[in-house]
């Protein structure tokens, strides 16, 4: 696989929803390539931001607040 098919299948390979052999495959080349390192890296931290808003919610005049601007 090269970076752009990784780049493509990144998000099934870090949810776990990507098959057996492209999981391999996949890992051999991140194990390799630093840019496809940093991919799966910002995917992490993106994940984790996400996780950790999950449990906000926005204020009780947010919708009217951002119709006013």
């Amino acid at each position: 696989m090269n970076c752009e098919e990784i780049k493509e299948k990144i998000v099934d390979y870090w949810d776990g929803s990507i098959k057996s052999d492209d999981r391999i495959e996949i890992e051999k080349h991140i194990a390799e390539c630093k840019n496809c390192q940093k991919e799966l890296k910002a995917l992490r931290i993106v994940d984790a931001a996400i996780h950790k808003w999950k449990g906000l919610s926005p204020s009780t005049n947010f919708e009217a607040g951002l119709s006013q601007k």
